[in-house]
């Protein structure tokens, strides 16, 4: 075999060498670029609702719970569905009054509907023969007295918006029905996340 044929046998060994290192160089990139990407949408992700396991006991018997955690300095958690919610509201016999461009109007038929992150109140403002649908969007937060607290964004009647002066009154009646939907929680929470169909409040003692 001449000088020639032996030199192009090295090269060619070579070059299939780098080839394949080249080639598990590239799998272990994609691999670690993967696992980074994988990594990054983890760290960024909004943390899932709370898996709650089933059917969960009744709102008295949370609240008693909580009650109990509260007197023994233990941290709670009580979760709230609209069944539950709306079930407390409708069982209120006096319907709220509210002033609307249309006049006083009583406000009833209220539903309440938990969505992602904001709760909507949905009724019918009913003032003599006439009935407006009334929607009101409010989102929900903690008071510095450890209550839950409602603030109104956007009132509509009809699909139009009302004025501020009307968003007080209905913020205020939002906040009645919500006390009235939670029950007697204790003065103490320190967290409220709302997820579509419930709402999740948790605190300490």
């Amino acid at each position: 075999m001449g000088k020639g044929c032996v030199i192009l046998i090295f090269v060619l060994i070579g070059l299939g060498v780098g080839i394949y290192w080249l080639d598990a160089s590239g799998d272990e990139l994609m691999v670690t670029l993967g696992l980074r990407e994988r990594a990054r949408a983890v760290a960024t992700a909004e943390p899932p609702p709370p898996d709650v396991g089933g059917p969960q006991p009744e709102l008295e018997v949370q609240v008693a719970e909580a009650s109990t955690a509260v007197a023994e300095q233990r941290p709670y958690q009580v979760i709230i569905t609209e069944e539950e919610a709306n079930a407390r509201i409708n069982s209120n016999a006096a319907p709220e009054r509210i002033d609307t461009p249309l006049g006083r109007a009583e406000v009833r038929d209220s539903r309440i509907r938990f969505l992602q992150g904001e709760a909507v109140i949905e009724s019918n403002a009913v003032t003599g023969a006439a009935s407006v649908p009334l929607r009101a969007l409010f989102d929900l937060s903690v008071s510095p007295e450890g209550r839950v607290q409602v603030e109104v964004r956007r009132v509509e009647a009809g699909g139009v918006p009302l004025p501020s002066a009307v968003r007080g009154q209905v913020q205020q009646s939002a906040q009645q029905q919500l006390d009235q939907a939670l029950g007697d929680l204790p003065n103490t929470l320190e967290r409220i996340d709302v997820y579509p169909g419930r709402v999740v409040v948790s605190g300490s003692g």
